[in-house]
């Protein structure tokens, strides 16, 4: 499960446990689409598409504790900041951790903040490998092609753009539809035909 839409914020959450397996700052604005790889090779990645006009690739592996050795990442640790503000707020608010999170039920601060705050602190935070900038508007979905691991295909904006994990540049940006183009897919056979649509011009393309 994943806490996505109006917020800048990605939680994972571990059902077996129902609380987030992780908590990080992933965008500057609102997170719009998460996309988990398609196959079992690389269940680890994880891509994400913001209000801010990129897209975040998450490698599941790396956590706070092996960055913390010394893996080298540029990812700052934003999980004390999160907490301190969650715990500000439901103060404000008269809300448990657990709504503000969503996990648990609505009680009180005064009976949620131990237990929450020892399972926030037992939180990762994920490496971001690679950021996406096709220099577009907000990007509004996010699919992994089915076939091709290393690949996937985003729409912001009036774009579409296809790209390899491997390079920095888009090997496909075209002008697709008449306004926002809201969705985007891969043929489930056929691994180089991509459909999208959700432009003011009514079609799908």
């Amino acid at each position: 499960k994943n806490n996505v839409g109006g917020s800048s914020h990605v939680s994972p959450a571990a059902a077996s446990i129902g609380q987030p397996e992780a908590a990080f700052l992933a965008h500057s604005r609102a997170v719009n689409r998460l996309a988990w790889h398609p196959t079992g090779r690389r269940p680890y990645l994880l891509l994400t598409g913001g209000q801010d006009g990129t897209v975040k690739l998450w490698d599941r592996r790396a956590t706070s504790s092996a960055l913390n050795r010394g893996t080298g990442t540029t990812t700052p640790n934003v999980v004390a900041p999160v907490v301190q503000s969650a715990f500000n707020l439901s103060a404000k608010s008269g809300l448990g951790l657990g709504a503000l999170f969503g996990f648990g039920g609505a009680s009180t601060v005064r009976n949620a903040q131990l237990p929450v705050a020892n399972a926030i602190a037992r939180t990762a935070i994920w490496h971001c490998v690679s950021t996406f900038q096709p220099k577009c508007e907000a990007v509004r979905d996010i699919k992994w092609n089915p076939y091709l691991d290393d690949v996937f295909a985003m729409v912001a904006g009036e774009w579409l753009c296809v790209y390899d994990i491997r390079l920095n540049k888009p090997m496909i940006k075209e002008s697709t539809h008449a306004g926002d183009a809201t969705s985007v897919d891969w043929h489930p056979t056929q691994k180089y035909t991509i459909a999208t649509g959700g432009g003011r011009d009514r079609s799908v393309k």
